[in-house]
């Protein structure tokens, strides 16, 4: 938290960025944003970045196609930034600018995902298309969390919220997201 007392969630790619003090408001916004049934079909990423403006925390949103972003990303406490979950460099920019922008990070929240080929089996999935998937839930996750940790650690104080998939459950026919993101 800033010395002013504001929050700065991180959103990642369809991703966040706090103090273990203020965890409650942030759990409880989660609760609120999921009853309430947010997304609307538009992405995890942009429903946790405008309802956690909503809610008054800063929000550094990210994106690989910024220039895309909309109407919303010109709200007030809303920056957004550049970011390919699967470019190491992209991420330490991306990062290293909401930091600079905001004072801090607060909150990391990992949420991006992406699908794989319709139809995907694993008789015919190839390697290439099972790593694209893999790369951006498994490995975008780990690298933003590893660039974000510091800052936190730093402070000894924030949060980092992984998202996941009811895939797991088998209700998703697929090969990797299902093992990437369940």
């Amino acid at each position: 938290m800033r010395d002013d007392g504001e929050l700065t969630l991180f959103v990642r790619d369809n991703g966040v960025g706090f103090d273990m003090d203020q965890s409650h408001k942030l759990f409880q916004s989660f609760k609120r944003l999921h009853s309430a049934r947010e997304f609307n079909g538009t992405g995890i990423g942009l429903a946790t970045a405008q309802h956690f403006q909503r809610e008054g925390w800063n929000v550094a949103a990210t994106m690989r196609s910024p220039q895309k972003a909309g109407d919303w990303a010109k709200a007030e406490r809303i920056a957004t930034f550049k970011l390919d979950v699967t470019d190491t460099a992209s991420i330490d920019s991306a990062i290293a600018q909401a930091a600079e922008r905001f004072g801090t990070i607060d909150v990391l929240v990992n949420c991006a995902g992406v699908p794989e080929p319709d139809g995907a089996s694993i008789l015919d999935m190839s390697a290439d298309a099972w790593r694209a998937v893999v790369d951006v839930h498994l490995g975008g996750t780990f690298h933003c969390c590893r660039h974000a940790a510091p800052h936190m650690v730093a402070r000894r104080a924030g949060a980092i919220i992984n998202t996941s998939s009811h895939s797991f459950l088998g209700r998703y026919a697929g090969v990797a997201y299902p093992a990437a993101k369940g």
